[in-house]
This record gives structure tokens, C-alpha cells and sequence, in this order.
């Protein structure tokens, strides 16, 4: 899937001036094959992120966010969404006020009605006594993915219709 950035991610990071699109796919046999699709994908976003902004002390907070942000993401993504069968999408837009990660595994799971409002910065903090049925998965520790992509990320977004998570860091948190 060809992932195209949003309204809100032009208004917040300006005119797009480079873009990343991934296809990464799954049915790996062990985790160590997964490790090793997750250093190429980190060396990708590394080199085109460091390229991109001189190199500052926000810029270093951005650029370990967004490693934090990918991380948590794509390993979700395949185990869960994915289920280790269906392919990952993955984007990187990159504007000069910041960057954007978009992330498609081809599950349901950002389709649905209401999990926007767990990644909103004001929205409700995950915990186990709060934890809507619908994010419950196999291996406990339901919300824990999500509850780090939020915090590394200074804004996301998500296209329900499409069933996209879009991750936002900018140099200024202003």
C-alpha cells in the first residue's frame, strides 16, 4: 500500500520535501530474521532523518523519538496486525519543522471507532483497569505498544478509513 500523508501532517511539518515508502514482508520463521528487517529499517530512517536537519540537541530528540516511534511500530505491526502473514507499509515524510511515520499493517485494529482517543495527549491513560476489550491481545501487556508510541511522538494522527497510524515528531515542540 502506497501511504500518502495527511492534511495534518502538511500543516505541522510544511511542504513535504523528501518521502520514504517501505513494503516490508512478513511470515518470518524466527526472531532473529525479524531483528535483522528491523536494523535495515533503522539504518533507512537514520540515514534519511540525519540528512535531513543539522544536527542539534532537538534534533537529537527527535531523531531517538522517531527511532522509538518505528521501533514499537513496526514490531506491532508484524506480530500483531500483521500476524506475521500479511505485508507492512511503513512511510517517512520529512518537512523542515519535523518528520512523519505512517504505518500500515492491513489489520482493523485503527479502523475502529475510538482508538483515536487513546493516542490523543490528552486522552486516556492506558492501564490495565481501563483497558477497552478490543485492545486485549494474546501475551497480556495490551496497551503497552501503544502507550510508547504515544509518548515519542509529539502528535499522531490516524486514518481510520484506511486504517493508518501516523507518528509526528517536530525539531520545536512550540
Amino acid at each position: 500500500m502506497i501511504i500518502q500523508p495527511t492534511k495534518t501532517i502538511t500543516s505541522l511539518i510544511g511542504e513535504i520535501e523528501t518521502t520514504q515508502q517501505k513494503t516490508i514482508h512478513t511470515g518470518f520463521n524466527n526472531s532473529k530474521e525479524i531483528g535483522v528487517v528491523m536494523r535495515e529499517e533503522i539504518m533507512q530512517y537514520h540515514e534519511a532523518v540525519k540528512s535531513s536537519f543539522p544536527n542539534t540537541p532537538e534534533f537529537m530528540r527527535i531523531l531517538n523519538d522517531g527511532y522509538n516511534v518505528l521501533m514499537e511500530s513496526l514490531y506491532n505491526a508484524i506480530l500483531h496486525g500483521a500476524k506475521n502473514t500479511n505485508d507492512v507499509s511503513r512511510a517517512l515524510f520529512i518537512g523542515s519543522l519535523g518528520f512523519a511515520q505512517g504505518f500500515f499493517d492491513g489489520g482493523d485494529f485503527f479502523k475502529q471507532t475510538g482508538v483515536e482517543k487513546y493516542f490523543e495527549k490528552e486522552g486516556p491513560k492506558l492501564e490495565s483497569s481501563n483497558i477497552p476489550e478490543y485492545l486485549v491481545h494474546a501475551g497480556g501487556n495490551a496497551g503497552a505498544g501503544m502507550s510508547s508510541i504515544k509518548a515519542f511522538s509529539d502528535y499522531i494522527d490516524i486514518d481510520q478509513k484506511q486504517g493508518i497510524l501516523y507518528a509526528i515528531n517536530l525539531v520545536n515542540k512550540n
